[in-house]
């Protein structure tokens, strides 16, 4: 898990320092163009939000599956001695036998600072997500409980409208 905190890690600062220097750049153009047109400056930070939708522009290896360690078995030939010797007589395959169950020494983990600073970044953002979800939520439905029912003299004008659009 070390591992992977760091893989993530590095990810973050490298996509972090990259999206920082996009909007460092945006923010000084728009502020060159603030008496121009707005379309401009909302396509510019339109390229920021891009930028944090995409990987980071250097490559960051991150595994998909943890690595396992290998089991290496040495019996590429027959294991009977006869048909090895009928083979090449100087090969003398002995089988070999890997312990499945071999007692493996525990490893104590100890993160870094930087581990533990993405582990409470990640916590942040889960946090961050569920709060915003139930916002969202708590919206829709205030909005769907303040809903009115137009006028009957409204309601037709819009009709109206609709039909002399359609021509």
């Amino acid at each position: 898990m070390a591992g992977f905190l760091s893989q993530i890690a590095d990810y973050v600062i490298t996509q972090s320092w990259q999206i920082a220097l996009l909007v460092l750049i945006v923010a000084a153009i728009t502020f060159a163009l603030k008496n121009r047109s707005a379309h401009v400056r909302y396509l510019l930070w339109l390229l920021v939000l891009a930028k944090c939708l995409i990987p980071p522009m250097f490559s960051v290896p991150l595994a998909v599956l943890p690595k396992d360690r290998p089991v290496i078995l040495e019996t590429a030939l027959p294991l009977e001695r006869g048909i090895a010797r009928q083979i090449e007589p100087s090969i003398q395959i002995e089988p070999t036998f890997v312990q499945q169950d071999a007692a493996i020494p525990e490893k104590s983990f100890h993160f870094t600072k930087l581990q533990i600073l993405v582990f409470v970044w990640l916590t942040g953002v889960i946090i961050f997500l569920f709060i915003a979800i139930l916002k969202a939520i708590k919206t829709n439905l205030w909005l769907k409980g303040s809903r009115r029912v137009l006028p009957a003299k409204l309601q037709k004008e819009i009709e109206e409208s609709f039909t002399e659009i359609k021509l």
